[in-house]
């Protein structure tokens, strides 16, 4: 199956001059969708992920076609359409006068992603969706589902999304009956209700998308500080960093996300001057109170005000994971920028695609994914250059992870390697 990458879908809504509320509406049903996509997976649900974020992310590309008028709308912060905006919105309503949303997409899909374009078509359909619910496949419920619970760009309880959907529809939906949409509500009612019983959570929680993804991820660690120390305390076996003879007795090591300072504290047993940061205040004052003899801080990787070339040595395992891509170039800049010439730097990430929310027990994290290519390039345009790079299997009870793992260094200056 031929499937757009994440920047596609986005290029598609620049390519046809769609207005930035629908992109910020598709891409917080995307966020949304992946995250139910995930989680129903892991449970053995049989879905694909990549095809429904796709979906989700393009839901509605085309609806600001059938508008009869194109304006602004501060209820959803859209602005004034420029020139282009309303130029192509006039030649797309001419080409397609009289077509709804769901068949121009497929129109303009259809040629290159196939599949994607019948799920389109197909995912909110009324006829399909209330007197063929049970041949719906998952990839279309959780469309359908997803889109049910955005309002605009913020994420609303289901009822607060069908009252707004009655208000802003209602002359359609007396229209043609409203006993049709009172047969859509009760589907999405079933589906929430199948969707969150088998992923073990109430719907509420998806709430917590309308705030910063990094609060949720602190929240998360803070939440479940005293479960992740005691599920962690003794595992040594993964953190490579840890049996590198390159890291010496009298090195300057900071470990970034450090926790409850678990592996500083081994460091610091060899010999080396460890300092340990992380934004978790629990977390940290969890490390605090386990190795008082050791330098800690509440710190956000992305505003680290140290020195620069002041350290020998940093750590970045399972940490970097928790920030947007869009962050992770400029951190690693800064990473590069405190370690001195020849300082090398440890990250472990995980492997896969795109960036979505996870659960952990009855709270949320945000995790970014990577190819081995792809975190490899990062490190090069930030300057670094590799020296080993391992993928480690992870085999937990509800899923597989491929660690990605990488040793990259600072080089030296032309002047010393010739010294």
């Amino acid at each position: 199956m031929k499937l757009p990458s994440i920047q596609e879908c986005e290029g598609l809504f620049a390519r046809y001059k769609v207005p930035d509320n629908f992109l910020w509406h598709c891409q917080k049903v995307a966020q949304v969708g992946t995250f139910l996509a995930v989680e129903l997976k892991k449970k053995g649900v049989p879905i694909d992920v990549e095809l429904t974020e796709c979906a989700c992310l393009l839901h509605d590309l085309f609806k600001f076609v059938t508008l009869d008028e194109l304006k602004a709308d501060k209820k959803f912060k859209a602005k004034n359409p420029t020139k282009q905006q309303l130029a192509s919105w006039k030649a797309l309503k001419e080409k397609y006068k009289g077509m709804h949303e769901r068949e121009i997409v497929y129109a303009e899909l259809h040629p290159h992603y196939p599949e994607l374009a019948i799920l389109l078509r197909d995912a909110s359909h009324h006829r399909r969706v209330v007197e063929k619910a049970q041949e719906r496949t998952w990839e279309e419920k959780i469309q359908h589902y997803a889109d049910a619970r955005v309002l605009g760009d913020q994420v609303v309880l289901l009822p607060e999304r069908l009252k707004d959907g009655f208000e802003r529809y209602k002359e359609d939906i007396l229209k043609f009956g409203v006993h049709n949409f009172e047969k859509e509500k009760k589907v999405l009612e079933e589906d929430e209700k199948e969707i969150f019983s088998l992923i073990g959570v109430s719907p509420e929680i998806l709430l917590n998308f309308n705030q910063d993804v990094h609060k949720v991820t602190v929240d998360a660690y803070d939440t479940f500080t005293e479960e992740y120390y005691e599920g962690t305390k003794n595992y040594k076996d993964h953190h490579f960093y840890l049996k590198d003879a390159s890291i010496k007795k009298g090195d300057l090591l900071l470990d970034v996300g450090c926790a409850f300072g678990r592996d500083v504290a081994l460091l610091k047993e060899k010999g080396i001057k460890v300092l340990g940061v992380d934004l978790s205040q629990k977390m940290i004052a969890k490390a605090k109170s386990l190795h008082p003899d050791i330098e800690f801080h509440v710190m956000d990787m992305r505003k680290l005000h140290f020195p620069k070339e002041h350290f020998d040595h940093i750590i970045c395992n399972a940490a970097l994971l928790h920030l947007k891509k869009e962050e992770i170039p400029s951190v690693l800049r800064s990473f590069f920028m405190m370690l001195k010439q020849g300082g090398k730097l440890w990250v472990g990430v995980k492997e896969g695609k795109g960036e979505h929310f996870e659960m952990r027990k009855t709270s949320l994290k945000f995790a970014a994914f990577f190819s081995p290519e792809e975190i490899k390039e990062l490190m090069k345009k930030a300057g670094f250059v590799l020296l080993h790079f391992y993928e480690n299997i992870e085999q937990r009870k509800d899923e597989r992870i491929t660690w990605l793992d990488l040793i990259v260094q600072k080089p030296l200056k032309r002047k010393q390697v010739r010294e």
